[in-house]
Formats: structure tokens, C-alpha cells, sequence
């Protein structure tokens, strides 16, 4: 899940820079989202229709500018509280995600409990030298935590036959 939240954060803030630019986009080049008017086909289409002055048949009132104006926020307000139900959505979601791993990362911690003390009874029932040789492949982790559910006499004779320098870490 750690793993996986940069990839969330950066869907999150690239779906609202989207939605942003879609909004301000709409709001302030109404005429990108109008089907109405004939959009030019060639580039010099494109620039006689530049240089012509708008007709009085075109010229938006005032009243058309509020209207488009009042549009725009209440459409820019559907999309706010869009954004927020989807956001409260993850967000729910990403805390479901995080139960689910505490859960499992106790139900792994346990396992290994269990297994340790598996191993310490297996340690305690053979002799010193041997349980010495298997202990000096594992890591200090795994040792130091086998060797306290050990009996005090057998972890003795078991750190007397490990290398001085790594019974001396193991004890730290």
C-alpha cells in the first residue's frame, strides 16, 4: 500500500488539474465547447475569421455574459462537490486498504512468533555445538529472539560455541 500511494496522490492532483483546466477553459473560451458555431477547416479559414469584426447579430449582451457567468459556477460547483465525493471515496477507500495490511502484518508478526517458538524448542532439544552451527547461518534478529526463549543453561553453552565477536553482538 506504501508503495502504491505516490501513484494515488499523483491520480488524485492530475485528475484535478483536468477538471481544472476543463473548467477555466470553458469559462473563459466559451466558444471551445459550443457546438453551434462552425469551427474553420483550413488555416486560412481559420485566419480571415480572426480578422473579421463580429457582427451585431453575434455581439453577446450583458445579460448573455451573466448567463454564461451563472453557468459556469454552478457547473464549476457540481464539479467541486463531484471532485469532493470522489476524494471522501479514496479516502475511505485508502483506510479499508490500511486496516487490511495492519491486519495482515499482524497476522504475519504472529506467524512469526509462533514460528520462533517452534525453533526455540527445536533449538533447546539439540546439543549446544549443533544448535551453534545451525544459529550461525540465521541473522542476530532471528538468533537473539530464539536464543531468550531458550532455557538460560542452553543458550549459555549455545552462545559459548558461536564466535566470540558474534556472541558479544548477540548479548548487546
Amino acid at each position: 500500500m506504501k508503495q502504491m500511494m505516490p501513484y494515488i496522490i499523483l491520480f488524485g492532483v492530475t485528475t484535478l488539474l483536468a477538471i481544472g483546466v476543463a473548467v477555466g477553459l470553458a469559462y473563459f473560451k466559451p466558444e471551445l465547447f459550443s457546438s453551434s458555431d462552425q469551427k474553420p477547416k483550413t488555416a486560412k479559414d481559420s485566419t480571415t475569421a480572426m480578422q473579421k469584426p463580429p457582427s451585431k447579430d453575434t455581439a453577446q449582451t450583458p445579460a448573455a455574459s451573466v448567463i454564461k457567468k451563472d453557468s459556469v459556477a454552478i457547473v464549476w460547483e457540481d464539479t467541486a462537490k463531484a471532485m469532493r465525493l470522489q476524494l471522501e471515496a479514496q479516502q475511505k477507500r485508502i483506510a479499508a486498504m490500511e486496516q487490511k495490511e495492519h491486519r495482515q502484518l499482524f497476522a504475519v508478526d504472529s506467524a512469526k512468533a509462533h514460528r520462533r517458538a517452534q525453533f526455540s524448542k527445536l533449538v533447546e532439544s539439540m546439543n549446544a555445538e549443533e544448535a551453534a552451527k545451525v544459529l550461525a547461518n540465521m541473522k542476530d534478529e532471528d538468533v537473539k529472539a530464539i536464543l531468550l526463549n531458550v532455557k538460560a543453561r542452553q543458550a549459555s553453552k549455545i552462545l559459548g560455541m558461536l564466535e566470540p565477536r558474534r556472541a558479544a553482538r548477540l548479548m548487546n
